[in-house]
């Protein structure tokens, strides 16, 4: 067993010296002999051989500011980097001989739960050539954060922005980080000839036109031709490169205003009716299947009276992440035939299952008129349909699997 990094804390700073500096991108980071051994093999060799020596450089350009967050290790806090940061402090760690170190940076985990994309952002700010990571930021560039956008080079959003994976909100957005980019560094004023400027709004058409200091020259002259010789303006959104065809529609507390809600609002009318569901159950004792579908749905829908019954939605068009849904229980008091065990499902053929959540023995909707929203736990997939799949007995040890009302929240995505 060995001490932690934790104990550096209760060192009391009126007990050493700052007696020892490191210089990093012309940056002085004050500290002391000890804890600048602590932190690197490379300084305790330069003291073994001298003694009064008290400076010692790392040759890194480090714009991320990387070594402020290594040196509030010496504080005895934890090691926490940003996706533009780990390519700098890796080259740092390495400069300070501190194997521990680099293993530690090469190992650690980005705090989002999207790893993937995550790691190919920090990929792509010291590797420009790696396809993968390239195609996966440019594939998902509509959800990165702005100052994430903002830290990547020219050269990198060249390779982002000509990726036939390119997947923005829309044009405006694109338009306007650029505009943001243009505003730190002109030199980035050549990525306007990745813009579709015939899907672009009349305002930033306009914003475009009022820039004196970008030559309409090469391909931004190109772009700008193409929609000028269009016989009209463009403005809808083109299916791939646009978000349109991915709908997040996140749970914020509220049990309706879904999928479900977001589907009947745009067809005007029950999905399942207007053929943007179909909805299937094993069998039927009482109701119809689509009425669970309706808001204003006060009665319920059961099966019958059989063992492992189950309730099938088809997303008709579209594939679907959950996240969360909602279930809504029959009017009928505590102890009724109210559902108790069962699993959410998800499936790309309608065959074969995988598991999304499972609740057995659970008394969320053991009441008249119960209404609860239940996370999903286990997978993070795009299905083609999911189910509702009873696998226990009601709180009346009954075999029935009854719904009044259900709900989803996720992604939405159109088929190609």
């Amino acid at each position: 067993m060995f001490l932690s990094s934790k104990s550096l804390s209760r060192i009391p700073q009126s007990v050493v010296e700052n007696d020892f500096v490191f210089i990093v991108d012309s940056e002085l980071y004050r500290t002391n002999r000890i804890l600048a051994c602590f932190l690197s093999p490379n300084v305790c060799r330069i003291l073994a051989e001298d003694s009064l020596a008290c400076e010692f450089k790392i040759n890194h350009k480090d714009s991320s500011k990387a070594f402020p967050k290594i040196m509030a290790m010496l504080k005895g806090e934890p090691l926490e980097l940003d996706p533009r940061q780990f390519s700098s402090a890796r080259e740092i760690a390495q400069e300070l001989g501190n194997s521990e170190l680099i293993s530690l940076i090469s190992n650690k985990d980005l705090p989002d739960e999207k790893l993937s994309l995550s790691s190919s952002i920090t990929t792509v700010f010291s590797d420009i050539e790696h396809k993968d990571s390239i195609k996966m930021v440019a594939s998902n560039l509509y959800c990165i954060p702005e100052n994430h956008l903002m830290a990547f080079s020219l050269q990198a959003y060249c390779k982002i922005l000509s990726s036939p994976d390119l997947c923005v909100t829309n044009e405006d957005t694109l338009f306007k980080l650029i505009c943001k980019l243009c505003a730190k560094d002109e030199s980035y004023q050549s990525l306007f000839g990745y813009v579709m400027f015939e899907h672009l709004s009349i305002d930033c058409i306009n914003d475009f036109i009022k820039m004196d200091n970008i030559p309409k020259t090469g391909a931004i002259w190109s772009a700008i031709t193409k929609r000028l010789t269009l016989p009209q303006i463009n403005t809808k959104p083109m299916h791939k490169r646009h978000t349109i065809h991915i709908r997040n529609v996140k749970y914020i507390g509220e049990p309706w205003g879904g999928i479900v809600d977001l589907l009947r609002e745009e067809s005007q009318g029950n999905p399942m009716v207007k053929n943007l569901m179909r909805v299937v159950a094993s069998t039927t004792g009482h109701g119809r299947v689509d009425q669970i579908l309706d808001r204003d749905f006060m009665d319920f829908w059961n099966s019958n009276n059989e063992p492992n019954q189950w309730i099938k939605f088809e997303f008709m068009g579209y594939s679907y992440e959950p996240t969360h849904y909602t279930l809504k229980t029959f009017n009928y008091e505590p102890g009724n035939n109210h559902i108790k065990s069962w699993v959410f499902e998800g499936s790309l053929n309608g065959n074969d299952w995988e598991i999304v959540d499972e609740r057995t023995n659970n008394s969320d909707l053991n009441g008249n008129g119960f209404i609860f929203t239940f996370d999903c736990r286990q997978m993070k997939k795009q299905y083609k349909s999911v189910r509702i799949r009873h696998t226990g007995k009601t709180h009346n040890d009954k075999d029935f699997l009854v719904i009044t009302n259900i709900e989803f929240f996720g992604i939405l995505k159109i088929e190609d």
